[in-house]
């Protein structure tokens, strides 16, 4: 039996390259403090247009349309990943398209285009220009928070084990915990 670790140790052993991407910022304003959203994208060898964002996370009563931001949320951020598909194309009166169609981000799909450990790859490398440059905001870093799509019918979620075997033999110093149902945390130290 060929087990997911003994995978990572021959294929993910660092010889995939990242993809060449470029980071767009956002701003935020969470009570008084500016907070930066940042979206990394790079188009992959089978012509995927992949997205990469993380942005801050902090606490959301869901009983009120009020937000609230305690101390404790500081450096919490959340991370979310996936290829582009096209979105909802808006028509005018005529029936005439308005400008191309949205672009949303598929969090789920399944791609096996055979560029895994590239896209990988360029997570990893992201994720460290990310931590370099959150570490010297005001909100700061210590804490990402993700969730891999779990395959349809499966009983575990082998993209969380993928994901954090990864992250942790790519990532130095970073630990990986999983905080409940499928979210995974990583600390940074």
């Amino acid at each position: 039996m060929i087990k997911l670790k003994d995978i990572l140790l021959e294929i993910g052993e660092g010889s995939a390259k990242p993809y060449k991407w470029k980071v767009n910022l956002g701003q935020l304003n969470i009570y008084g403090t500016k907070v930066k959203k940042y979206m990394y994208e790079w188009e992959t060898d089978s012509g995927l247009d992949y997205i990469l964002e993380l942005y801050p996370l902090y606490t959301h009563d869901a009983h009120s349309e009020k937000q609230s931001y305690f101390v404790s949320d500081q450096g919490m951020w959340t991370a979310n990943f996936g290829p582009y598909k096209p979105g909802e194309q808006l028509y005018g009166i005529d029936g005439k398209p308005i400008g191309t169609p949205e672009k949303d981000v598929d969090y789920e799909i399944e791609t096996n285009k055979g560029d895994l450990f590239n896209i990988m790859a360029t997570i990893v490398d992201a994720m460290k220009d990310f931590i370099k440059q959150a570490k010297k905001t005001d909100w700061g870093v210590d804490i990402i928070r993700y969730e891999g799509a779990k395959a349809e019918g499966a009983k575990s979620n082998q993209r969380n084990k993928l994901y954090a075997a990864y992250i942790k033999r790519h990532l130095p110093g970073a630990t990986i915990k999983k905080v409940w149902n499928d979210q995974m945390e990583i600390h940074i130290k």
